[in-house]
């Protein structure tokens, strides 16, 4: 103990002095180890359920729909020519509720955020073109408009449609689940995408060529599956192109031999795209263009068709959503197209190649059993010949008699048939005649229920014009 100094001394009599329980008390590392997975954990955990409970309570207490500044014209580009379906109300009055079958819309089962978006704007107030939307649009121009309670749809670059009045009218003041789920299903199918197939120049320009940005597709015979998926995916993507198909082998396009890409062969069921854009005339081209067709008596358009095809098939390569993204940039699109002097149009070839060689394969086939049948028809042919030429029998006076006999007594009959038929024909004819006299009108009444029926399926129609881009 003497070499020791105090110190160490100490330290030996805490050694001496501690307990066994007293080694297994954790060390400095320890226990900043043992924070940090408390702090990493609490991370993990707590702090993403706080979140998720937070958005929760923010969805719950906001509303659902987004208010539409009609200030901003950024916004309102965006909603009224950007594709994307909305269904927008007029905002309600001062001191008024909104619309309690479109507030409910929001919270019921039905809707969702994918199929459209919801939305409020003044339809009073005027956009930063001086005109409100009611005027710019034209929507106390349609037949369902009704101010109150207005609300229209806005989808794939098209103009707005107006909600019949009688779906947003507040026919039952507790429950309005029926009227939300009938809304739903009539605004899902006026906003989906539409395309069919075209069979001539006239369906073409209306369905397509008409329109601010369209695109064609030209099949191989009948459209596969992959296909049809590949166009119906690409007219969801890119809702302000307005998509048509036609059938190559049975149709020809007119602008195959100018594009020879489009004419290449394919398989059946595969496809090949074109893109069409409209071009707005210069002002000197215009003028000298309206005053050409006022001398022939024709309408002129301020419109040039630029047209551009897709290199490869439509399911690649080269990657199609990045053709159509290049063509449809606002900038440089119109740089990598083309302008078309005439409008394009469709012709019927006939039957469609694939068709011709089933009817040839079917010639062949039935060659040798057509020859076997010429052959016996001209046998039996020559048989009556052989038998025309024996001379005729001679017929004995008994038979002849019998003969005269029996064409006398067929004559009688049918006199006495004929004059029959006479008489129940006249009855018949007096008593349709007294039929008429005792109903007259019955015929008028029926035209005038056929006229309001045709005039309540006019009011039911909605027109499916494409919206013209122009500042708000």
């Amino acid at each position: 103990m003497s070499g020791l100094t105090k110190k160490a001394q100490a330290k030996k009599k805490k050694a001496k002095l501690r307990s066994p329980e007293d080694d297994m008390t954790p060390t400095q590392k320890e226990k900043s180890r043992t924070k940090f997975l408390s702090r990493f954990f609490t991370a993990m955990f707590v702090v993403p359920g706080l979140f998720g409970a937070l958005i929760t309570i923010y969805n719950f207490v906001s509303p659902a729909y987004t208010t539409i500044e009609v200030d901003n014209s950024i916004q309102l580009k965006a909603i009224f020519f950007g594709g994307f379906p909305w269904l927008i109300t007029c905002a309600p009055y001062k001191g008024q509720p909104l619309n309690p079958i479109f507030d409910g819309l929001s919270s019921s089962a039905e809707y969702s955020s994918s199929n459209y978006k919801l939305g409020t704007i003044d339809c009073d107030k005027p956009m930063p073109n001086g005109k409100s939307v009611i005027d710019r649009f034209k929507l106390n121009k349609q037949k369902k408009y009704t101010r109150n309670g207005l609300t229209f749809t806005v989808a794939n670059g098209g103009k707005p449609k107006v909600i019949p009045g009688y779906m947003m009218q507040n026919k039952k003041a507790k429950n309005h689940a029926e009227q939300t789920k009938q809304l739903n299903t009539y605004v899902v199918k006026q906003v989906q995408v539409k395309y069919g197939n075209v069979v001539n120049g006239a369906q073409l320009t209306k369905q397509c060529l008409s329109k601010p940005r369209s695109a064609l597709v030209l099949t191989e015979g009948d459209a596969s599956i992959a296909t049809k998926s590949l166009v119906q995916k690409l007219a969801i993507r890119y809702r302000t192109l307005w998509f048509c198909v036609a059938d190559r082998s049975k149709f020809a396009f007119s602008l195959e031999k100018k594009y020879p890409e489009l004419a290449a062969p394919m398989n059946e069921g595969e496809g090949r795209l074109v893109l069409f854009r409209k071009k707005k005339k210069a002002p000197s081209d215009s003028d000298s263009d309206t005053k050409n067709t006022k001398k022939k008596g024709r309408k002129g358009s301020n419109d040039i068709l630029m047209a551009r095809p897709f290199s490869g098939l439509l399911t690649g390569p080269p990657d199609v959503d990045s053709f159509i993204v290049k063509t449809m940039d606002k900038n440089n699109g119109m740089l990598l197209m083309k302008a078309l002097r005439k409008k394009p149009t469709l012709r019927y070839r006939g039957k469609g190649r694939s068709q011709k060689k089933k009817d040839k394969t079917k010639k062949k086939k039935t060659k040798k059993p057509a020859k076997k049948r010429k052959k016996k028809k001209s046998d039996a042919k020559k048989k009556p010949k052989e038998a025309e030429a024996q001379p005729p029998k001679e017929e004995t006076p008994e038979e002849k008699a019998q003969r005269v006999e029996r064409e006398i007594a067929r004559r009688r009959r049918m006199d006495e048939q004929a004059q029959a038929h006479y008489a129940q024909a006249a009855d018949d004819e007096e008593d349709e005649d007294e039929e008429e006299e005792d109903s007259p009108d019955e015929d008028e009444d029926v035209e005038e229920v056929y006229v309001d029926e045709e005039e309540e399926e006019e009011e039911d129609t909605i027109d499916l014009d494409a919206a013209e881009e122009g500042e708000l």
